[in-house]
């Protein structure tokens, strides 16, 4: 069933057109189709890549600048290897944003911020989650984070541990 995404959250370039380009990459099949779904409902123009061997091929290829969706863990060449190789070209990591989605330790996760990174969205993800992240990242700078990552991109325990509080599965839970 196609997901409604209302006018007012559908992707715009800066003359109002609807058109932005996001490269979805991902080795779950399930993931890609429903991100896919979502982000051409909200209006962006979709590509997806199979692991980070194809997304880096695709980057290379297209010349267009791109929000690029990029899990962490994949086969061939993973989301680390992504972006290493992004940061050694710097004509190519000049036109792509990084929105890194995974389900790996906050701790690990938050080195990559500013280092090509623009946001994190934590798996499992809410598709708000991504359609916020992905409209803030087409607008963000590739040299700094988002000033204030979309609210609903960052769970409470990526939130609670990235300031050094405890997370509230541990304050709100019973013990028993």
């Amino acid at each position: 069933m196609p997901v409604e995404v209302p006018d007012e959250v559908r992707a715009r370039n800066d003359d109002g057109s609807l058109v932005r380009n996001v490269l979805v990459t991902d080795d779950d099949d399930d993931i890609r189709a429903t991100l896919s779904d979502l982000l051409e409902e909200a209006g962006y123009a979709v590509a997806t890549a199979v692991d980070g061997e194809d997304a880096l091929a695709q980057l290379r290829a297209s010349g267009r600048p791109t929000v690029l969706l990029l899990d962490l863990m994949m086969p061939k060449k993973n989301g680390w290897q992504v972006l290493a190789e992004l940061a050694a070209d710097p004509a190519l990591s000049e036109r792509v944003r990084v929105v890194v989605l995974t389900a790996s330790s906050p701790d690990r996760v938050k080195k990559t911020i500013g280092k090509g990174v623009v946001a994190v969205v934590p798996k499992p993800f809410s598709m708000t989650a991504v359609l916020d992240t992905v409209r803030a990242a087409a607008r963000a700078s590739v040299e700094t984070p988002l000033a204030a990552p979309p609210r609903s991109c960052v769970t409470a325990r990526v939130a609670s541990e990235a300031s050094g509080a405890e997370p509230p599965e541990r304050r709100n839970s019973s013990t028993g």
